[in-house]
């Protein structure tokens, strides 16, 4: 990282407005020494793993569903709502591709054979599941009262 009044001097070379660049009461030194300590300060952050939600929606699909593209095609809806979309267990609706997670479709599935299939789970419980859903079946399925 180079000191700011190396920066300014540069500036100073490059700009025919040299005058605004003068030592430490340079007006564009703070913005130098703001974004230093931003950095400074983003290193210095504790990445945090995301807190497991224990009600969810299990959300089975596949890339090459063509079912589970046309309901991949309201998350921005969903999202704008309020809702967590991503394959992480904080998200209200965890996506989980079952070529990628064939263990997970065995597990989740029961007596379903078609996909996307919702399955709808807490603390680790099956509580129910929903197969082609809608967007506004995800909801009334995690919704559901027992």
């Amino acid at each position: 990282m180079f000191p700011t009044s190396v920066l300014c001097g540069i500036l100073a070379l490059l700009n025919p407005f040299a005058d605004v660049f003068e030592g430490d009461g340079c007006r564009f030194c703070w913005m130098f020494e703001a974004a230093a300590e931003t950095a400074e300060k983003a290193e210095q952050v504790e990445i945090r793993k995301p807190v497991e939600r224990s009600r969810r929606i299990l959300l089975l699909t596949a890339g090459w569903c063509e079912p589970c593209k046309v309901l991949k095609g309201s998350f921005p809806w969903l999202r704008k709502s309020g809702w967590l979309i991503g394959p992480g267990p904080d998200s209200h609706i965890q996506l989980i591709d079952v070529d990628e997670r064939p263990e997970l479709w065995e597990k989740w599935r029961g007596r379903s054979e078609g996909i996307p299939l919702a399955v709808l789970i807490e603390d680790g419980k099956k509580l129910g599941q929903q197969e082609l859903p809608s967007a506004w079946g995800l909801i009334d399925l995690f919704n559901k009262r027992l």
